[in-house]
C-alpha cells in the first residue's frame, strides 16, 4: 500500500508554508524564551513580553488558524514522495510510523498515569507523532 499522493515538489512548498505559519504563530515565545522573559504568577502583571509577531497575526484565533496551517503543512511534507521511491523507502516509512506510533501512546499512557491531562492534548500529541515521524525518517534514511 503506498499512501504518499504528493510529488515531491510539494515538499519545498509545504516546508516553505510551515515556516511561515510556524514563525508568525510561535516567534513571540521564542522571543520570550531567548530573552529570558519568565512567566510566573508572582510577576504575571509585570509581565514584559514581545509583541512583534502577534501584532501581525492580529488575534488568538489567526494564531490558533496559523498553528492548523503548519500542522496540514508538515503532514503533506510527510505524504510527499521522495526522489527516489522505492520499496526500501516504503519499508522505511512504515517503521518510522510504526516507532512514532509506540512512542507517542507511551508517552500518552505515562501522562494518564500520572494524570498529567493539562499539559498534553490532542494537538501536542499531534505534533510529536509528527515531528518524531520525521525525526526517525530521516535518522533512518540516512543510516543506509
Amino acid at each position: 500500500m503506498n499512501i504518499q499522493v504528493l510529488p515531491n515538489w510539494f515538499k519545498k512548498i509545504a516546508f516553505i508554508i510551515f515556516l511561515a505559519t510556524y514563525i508568525l504563530s510561535n516567534g513571540d515565545d521564542f522571543i520570550d524564551g531567548f530573552n529570558e522573559t519568565r512567566y510566573t504568577e508572582k510577576n504575571s502583571a509585570n509581565i514584559e513580553t514581545s509583541h512583534q509577531f502577534y501584532d501581525i497575526a492580529g488575534n488568538d484565533t489567526n494564531i490558533h488558524w496559523l498553528n492548523v496551517v503548519s500542522i496540514l503543512s508538515l503532514i503533506t511534507y510527510m505524504l510527499s514522495k521522495e526522489k527516489v521511491e522505492d520499496d526500501y523507502i516504503s519499508i522505511l516509512r512504515l517503521e518510522s510510523y510504526q516507532f512514532s506510533f509506540l512512542i507517542i501512546t507511551i508517552v500518552a499512557f505515562i501522562f494518564y498515569l500520572f494524570k498529567v491531562n493539562t499539559l498534553y492534548g490532542i494537538f501536542d500529541s499531534v505534533t510529536l507523532f509528527i515531528w518524531l515521524y520525521l525525526i526517525v525518517f530521516f535518522f533512518k534514511k540516512r543510516s543506509v
